[in-house]
């Protein structure tokens, strides 16, 4: 979904796609949420960071658990 090796900027439109600004920035004051580099007053996620936040989010159904797919 993201740039393995890219650096997103906490207001990227792209990272609308998984959660809001407001709702990551409200995870970074609570201290949960993907990892994030803070440079000076600026915050940037790493590709491969956010897609593994997205995969560590999958729910696996029932379905999907009785056919044997991912």
């Amino acid at each position: 979904m993201f740039d393995e090796n890219a650096l997103y900027r906490s207001n990227d439109p792209k990272l609308n796609q998984i959660v809001s600004y407001s709702t990551l920035a409200s995870y970074r004051h609570e201290g949960r949420g993907p990892e994030y580099v803070k440079i000076g007053n600026l915050v940037f996620y790493k590709g491969s960071v956010l897609n593994a936040w997205i995969d560590s989010h999958v729910v696996k159904t029932k379905s999907c658990a009785s056919n044997g797919a991912a």
